[in-house]
């Protein structure tokens, strides 16, 4: 898994904004289990990104549980 992280954490966040409101929840799910896989890495390369999709979720109504029940 160590060789393909990067790819695996691209290719999660490329469906960040998909329409259907499961995969979104999954990618929102997922954040946290890539961010403790590698955290090394994933706070040089993704942890900016992800706060920033984190953040605007929680400005929406819609998907405000999933990101609250993370913490």
């Amino acid at each position: 898994m160590h060789e393909r992280y990067k790819n695996v954490c691209e290719t999660v966040l490329r469906y960040k904004d998909h329409r259907d409101n499961l995969i979104r929840r999954t990618v929102i799910s997922l954040i946290p289990v890539l961010a403790e896989f590698d955290d090394k890495e994933f706070v040089v390369t993704y942890v900016h990104k992800c706060m920033q999709y984190l953040l605007t979720q929680l400005k929406r109504d819609r998907d405000r549980s999933i990101c609250t029940y993370l913490g």
